[in-house]
């Protein structure tokens, strides 16, 4: 025993060099229920909803043909229209909406709730579960055991961060 002990004092496995699992779970768990399922009549989701349909169904930059190209939040150029929003989001949309298009088949046009949902899901909500995971992380230097969970659980469900995590918007990406 005395061996091992003075090898955990030479190399302990630190607990913070473990990926919060807990709080990611749990996080998941919060806000895949209140995950959206459709694109809304505002523009910023619209928009970049109609990227990602324009460059996957399309293979196109324009949002003409989008079903969502009512969206406000567009710019025209030579008479054609482009999502007025910044490509990082849309891009990274269109390689998740390829593989669910391409694993599964479905598409926006003929299962547009399912498809919205999971590219909800995989562009807000993984990254909010990432973020809070890696804040509770964080707090591990800070913050006692009980003031890191009550403090992560804030962050995960007493802020607008809930909100922006359950559409497509650039918000909790960023962060």
């Amino acid at each position: 025993h005395k061996a091992a002990s003075m090898q955990q004092q030479n190399h302990p496995v630190s607990r913070s060099a473990r990926f919060p699992l807990l709080p990611f779970v749990l996080t998941l768990a919060l806000l895949a229920p209140l995950t959206h399922d459709r694109v809304f009549l505002a523009g910023n989701d619209a928009s970049r909803f109609a990227q990602i349909e324009a460059l996957v169904d399309y293979k196109q930059e324009s949002i003409d043909a989008s079903r969502y190209n009512w969206t406000i939040d567009r710019v025209t150029i030579a008479g054609r229209d482009y999502s007025n929003k910044p490509p990082l989001l849309a891009l990274m949309g269109a390689g998740v909406y390829m593989v669910i298009k391409t694993v599964t088949g479905m598409t926006l046009a003929l299962n547009e709730n399912i498809v919205v949902y999971l590219l909800n899901l995989f562009l807000a909500v993984l990254p909010t579960a990432w973020l809070v995971a890696r804040f509770h992380r964080a707090l591990e230097c800070y913050a006692a055991p009980g003031a890191r969970q009550l403090a992560t659980m804030a962050l995960a469900a007493g802020t607008i961060l809930t909100s922006f995590s359950t559409t497509l918007n650039n918000h909790t990406v960023s962060a």
